[in-house]
């Protein structure tokens, strides 16, 4: 069944599950569509969307099983073991792959015989159990924790170990999704592919046994097969210590004060009958760090959260205080929970302890077993969050049992605050990286290493000067710390955007914004906030000297700038804005007021043109954010080929430049928008022109003294952060709220886009709309652009064709003896004066001139010929781009000048060589210099 087609996977899985229609249509069980070749789905809220049979067999591609659905409904649902097998986490590769499948292999024979389950073979080899469950459980790894290897086991070294996550048990709803068999995975390094097939007797749902709990199945299967199972088995001695106290109590903020209530909250609401106690307790804890007013705080804000009145219990905890001798803490607390709240696990109380040590105590330090040499000899890692550093020692224990420790000596000069996997969510084929944040010894701020995996973290680390103290020993300490992270359960996955901007989050198709903090939440400004906005807005308005459409035009393109990404990426691309003309016209500050609604103008928005002069600088200024660059005087940029094509790729597609590497390809994305502004119009290529907005300034537009100073008074307008214009981020922040909550925005042309958003700013806040808000400015169109550089073409010829006729004379004489022009009566040319007087005969006679001039190749962009036909061209060549710059610094090459001119640009033959360049009848070009 190797060579089963994705079209047909819904039959071969009705072949190999042979009643899943019936369980479908009488909705007992959640079939999901995965991708071709793909074991995820390609829905990631699939658990809310609604997929029926029609389509699944329509489907091309993997399907999958969703777990624990409609327990709710049928008190049971299907629940799956996954057998991963064990991993070693300090071996080679070859080990690792090795023990993993061993375990993996010795596990399921074990588990194999459960009565009446459905076994499915993976793709890897692999296996998964389905059995019908009637109880629900979060803890995914606890049975495989507490479960221990046999201790006669094959693999000497496993003797006695917890199994770790060599098993995961699923049984809660949106809590995973397995493959169903008849799916494929096709292996593009080997080439074949791979199928999730059934291979136990059992092969309908219907015959699928049902077990009352899962976890017991298993632990109880195992168990019978020498494997032993024992809770809490983590040693005792891996705490914090409560008799490390500091010289002086620490006051806690508020912001820490509401972080330690968030914690206790859910514990301290089913504390029935041992309130009084569990107060007690948790003051003896908190009274060894912190002040009494911040024991306060907390047991205050913990009777508000957890709806207590009865105010005593503030007093029993602060009594700790005025108390001498012993004082039982949170030892005693966590035995209370434990009692109320059987279902916590260990893992669970020992990350609540962390939370708490981490908040509280100063002195915190965090030990993680990491060897056993026996049962009296244990060596620990110590990470101490005060001193940032990580340690080592070895507890040792004598007969007597005297504690004493050895070999302590610092490995690490830092500390770990957060280990998380983060993903990209404008891109969701790039796979997640591994983050690592700590705070390094003797430095005031928190580092971030980013990673594909845990040996690039480690290498980045040890290239930092005194960093790793101990190079030997450190190897493994990361992965050492990781695991306890996963533990405690403190490795997260942020889905994050990578730089500030707004864009659309492609999971959910919702708006998503971020600052230089990551992402952030779109929050409604208070109608106070934006109707001071607005009163900046109508002061530049009133006091602002030049035309007030390009005011207008400008502020508006503003507004528009963070959703360039957007509309190229899915609807249509937005322009980009060239502000050229009179120097001291505001150009670059009117550029920067459009972008003060949701940016601060600093060296990353507003940069002059040498640091745009380059593909690669160009392309990292459009990826740094999503809000809008201005370049100014970008000259020197905008001559270099490469820019411009960055710069024309960018304003249609998401990427502006793509680097190929020995390690990868690498992605420069087109986040930003661009607003150039110069003295004087740069006239680039056709293509370049057509994706920009042309706004000039003119000398009667500029700012004298008296217009500054009433701006930077009026404005309180030091620099871009300190400024009014600061006031404006609550217009980008109403813009934004309002676009994510009306999507369909995006539908409309640019215009009506921004005016419906003006509109709804207006009706906000309840004031009459700014009537020249919604006005545009007079633009240089594309066709004078056109005609700017035909005029420039034809100007040179004219030029070239005076300074070459100035002996007229001479060229008639030239002219008459000449047979290629075929004037066969020469008497018409004898009489010059009477021939200029003659209108009808100015025409020949300039046309004679002129195909003398070009015939003996006095103009090197020129050349005539006559095809057999007898029809005359004349022959435009690359000579023309040179002549044209040196002429008027015109920038248009000769194939780009033959599309201003209609013709078709190419290679022709002329006295047996080859032209490369355009061809115009001689009439027509003779119409076309005579104008």
């Amino acid at each position: 069944m190797g060579g089963i087609s994705a079209q047909n996977t819904f039959n071969e899985l009705y072949n190999q599950l042979n009643d899943v229609e019936e369980y479908l249509e009488e909705n007992r069980i959640k079939v999901i569509p995965l991708g071709i070749n793909k074991k995820y789905p390609n829905d990631k809220n699939y658990y809310n969307k609604t997929y029926n049979l029609k389509n699944l067999k329509k489907h091309k591609g993997n399907l999958g099983l969703a777990i624990g659905y409609g327990h709710n409904k049928h008190g049971k649902s299907l629940a799956v073991i996954d057998i991963d097998g064990y991993t070693c986490p300090e071996s080679n590769d070859v080990t690792k792959i090795m023990v993993k499948k061993e375990t993996a292999d010795y596990i399921f024979e074990c588990l194999k015989d459960i009565p009446d389950a459905l076994i499915v073979e993976t793709q890897s080899g692999g296996h998964h159990i389905y059995l019908w469950n009637e109880t629900i459980s979060d803890n995914i790894h606890e049975t495989s924790n507490c479960l221990h290897f046999p201790e006669d086991f094959h693999i000497k070294e496993l003797r006695g170990k917890s199994l770790n996550h060599s098993i995961e048990i699923f049984t809660k709803w949106k809590s995973k999704q397995v493959v169903l068999p008849g799916s494929t995975i096709k292996k593009k390094a080997e080439g074949n592919i791979r199928e999730y097939k059934v291979i136990s007797e059992v092969n309908s749902f219907d015959d699928i046994g049902v077990v009352h709990n899962i976890h017991k199945v298993v632990q109880e299967q195992l168990m019978s097969k020498g494997f032993k199972y024992q809770k809490d088995t983590a040693d005792q001695s891996n705490q914090y210590s409560e008799d490390y106290a500091p010289a002086q109590l620490k006051e806690l903020t508020s912001k820490e004060v509401k972080k330690v209530v968030e914690l206790l909250t859910s514990y301290f609401i089913p504390l029935v009958g041992m309130k009084n106690n569990s107060y007690f307790y948790l003051g003896g804890y908190l009274h060894k760090y912190i002040t009494k007013k911040s024991t306060e705080k907390i047991v205050k804000g913990l009777l508000i959260a957890t709806n207590d009145d009865y105010p005593k219990h503030i007093k029993t905890a602060l009594s700790n205080y005025d108390k001498d001798g012993f004082k039982r803490g949170l030892p005693s607390l966590l035995d209370n929970i434990k009692q109320t709240q059987p279902r916590v696990t260990k893992n669970e109380l020992d990350r609540l302890t962390w939370e708490l040590q981490y908040i509280v105590n100063p002195n915190f330090k965090h030990n993680i077993l990491i060897k056993t040499f026996s049962k009296n000899k244990k060596q620990y890692l110590s990470i101490n969050y005060n001193e940032n550093e990580v340690s080592t020692f070895t507890f040792n224990k004598n007969d007597e049992d005297d504690i004493y420790y050895t070999n302590m000596y610092p490995i690490l000069n830092l500390a770990p605050i957060d280990i998380y996997e983060s993903y990209n969510i404008l891109d969701k084929k790039e796979g997640a990286k591994i983050c690592f944040t700590f705070f390094r010894k003797g430095m005031p701020w928190k580092q971030t290493i980013e990673g594909e995996d845990i040996e690039s973290i480690e290498k980045q680390l040890k290239k930092r000067p005194g960093v790793v103290l101990k190079p030997r020993e450190y190897n493994g300490v990361l992965n050492e710390m990781i695991k306890e992270y996963v533990r405690l359960d403190k490795l997260h996955i942020v889905e994050d955007i990578p730089i500030p901007g707004v864009f659309i989050n492609p999971v959910n198709g919702e708006l998503a914004r971020a600052d230089s903090n990551g992402s952030v939440e779109i929050k409604k400004p208070s109608v106070e906030s934006v109707k001071e906005a607005l009163d900046v807005w109508s002061k530049l308005y009133k006091i602002y000297p030049g035309d007030k459409t390009k005011l207008s035009h400008i502020i508006r393109w503003g507004l528009k700038s963070p959703f360039s990404y957007i509309f190229k990426s899915k609807y249509k691309w937005l322009p980009m804005l060239f502000l050229y003309g009179a120097s001291k016209t505001s150009k670059t500050t009117l550029a920067s007021i459009a972008l003060s609604p949701y940016t601060v103008i600093d060296n990353e928005v507003s940069i002059g043109g040498g640091s745009f002069d380059s593909e690669y600088r160009a392309g990292l200024a459009l990826s740094k954010h999503g809000f809008g660059v201005i370049v100014n005087e970008p000259g020197n940029a905008l001559s270099n080929d490469k820019v411009v094509e960055v710069l024309k790729r960018a304003v249609e597609n998401p990427i502006s430049r793509k680097v190929h590497g020995a390690d990868g390809d690498r992605i420069y994305y087109a986040y930003s928008n661009t607003i150039f502004t110069s003295n004087k119009y740069i006239l680039m290529d056709d293509a370049f022109i057509r994706r920009n907005n042309f706004i000039e300034f003119t000398k009667s537009e500029r700012m004298n003294q008296d217009n500054v100073n009433l701006f930077n008074d009026t404005f309180h307008h030091v620099n871009w952060r300190d400024t009014d214009f600061l006031k404006l981020r609550s217009i980008g922040d109403y813009v934004v709220y309002y676009v994510s909550t009306h999507m369909d925005l995006f539908n409309l042309e640019h215009g009506a886009f921004l005016n419906k958003i003006l509109d709804s700013l207006f009706e906000y806040v309840g004031v009459k709309p700014l009537k020249w808000l919604y006005r545009d400015a007079e633009l240089m169109e594309m066709g004078e652009a056109d005609n700017d550089i035909v005029s420039n073409f034809r100007r040179l010829v004219l030029r070239d064709y005076k300074r070459l006729t100035s002996n007229s004379n001479k060229l008639v004489e030239i002219a008459s003896t000449s047979p290629e022009l075929h004037i066969n009566d020469s008497s018409d040319l004898v009489d010059l004066e009477d021939f200029a007087k003659k209108e009808k005969y100015a025409r020949k006679r300039f046309e004679l001139l002129f195909s003398t001039v070009v015939l003996n190749n006095y103009i090197d962009y020129l050349v005539m010929h006559q095809d057999r036909k007898g029809v005359r061209h004349v022959f435009v060549n690359a000579n023309i781009k040179d002549a044209l710059n040196e002429f008027n610094n015109i920038q248009v090459t000769c194939k780009g000048l033959a599309d201003h001119m209609d013709c078709k640009y190419g290679v022709f033959t002329h006295n047996k060589k080859t032209v490369v360049g355009f061809r115009v009848e001689f009439d027509k070009f003779m119409d076309f210099i005579i104008g």
